[in-house]
């Protein structure tokens, strides 16, 4: 531009004068990412810049999918993502934030591993109590069980025993279900049943599996029935 001075008698000179304008630098506000269970419901992230400009989210790893802002978990594991704010005429691109977070195994992310994409819009099929194969084993108890919800299972089952005049009951469990509580009951008559007197205990573990055994010592011989009692 040219700036013009003019003197108190009315004389006035022209100078050129070149304005450089560097363009700000700004940062990403992108807080941390806490590890959550699966779920299929799409996260929405959210961060800001400095400069008020919009900033842009980028898939980088993991199972999920993004769209926009909002992240379609596909699975469980590790998962990262990007902030990018890429800049304009006043300010200068700002350095990317990436943040990682842990999709935790449940319930929810076991179904989506066993049911196709027609059956999981099902919610009759893939309930926890549906029972979908002529073996009668609700779709949690395969879960806590680890068994296939599509396939009639034959083997994999609690079984029970006898130890000295005490009863037991063993059974296997996957170490990756953690969202299940599991408890062991026993019943004289089918109709009452009662954990009081049952030791429940981890037998073994192992390869991805535990081993687990209750026992129980009844009053006096006669019947007794033990049942598997899980619930998230």
């Amino acid at each position: 531009y040219t700036l013009v001075a003019t003197n108190a008698f009315g004389s006035t000179t022209s100078t050129p004068i070149t304005l450089s304008v560097t363009p700000v630098a700004q940062t990403i506000d992108f807080p941390s990412l806490p590890d959550v269970p699966f779920t299929r419901t799409p996260l929405t992230l959210a961060a800001s810049a400095t400069s008020g400009l919009p900033v842009s989210f980028a898939y980088v790893s993991g199972p999920a999918t993004l769209a926009g802002n909002a992240l379609t978990l596909t699975g469980t594991g590790l998962v990262t993502v990007r902030a990018t704010q890429p800049g304009d005429a006043d300010y200068t691109a700002a350095p990317s934030v990436e943040r990682s977070f842990t999709v935790l195994p449940n319930f929810a992310a076991w179904q989506n591993t066993r049911f196709s994409a027609e059956q999981l819009v099902q919610p009759a099929t893939i309930a926890p109590d549906a029972v979908l194969t002529a073996d009668g084993l609700a779709n949690l108890l395969k879960y806590a069980l680890g068994l296939d919800p599509q396939v009639a299972a034959t083997a994999g089952l609690p079984a029970i025993g006898s130890e000295d005049g005490t009863w037991t009951f063993t059974y296997t469990r996957p170490d990756s279900v953690t969202d299940v509580i599991y408890a062991v009951e026993v019943s004289e008559d089918l109709t009452f049943w009662t954990s009081a007197g049952v030791e429940h205990f981890l037998l073994t573990s192992g390869g991805g599996t535990q081993t687990w055994r209750a026992r129980y010592t009844p009053a006096a011989s006669g019947r007794l029935f033990f049942r598997l009692k899980v619930s998230l």
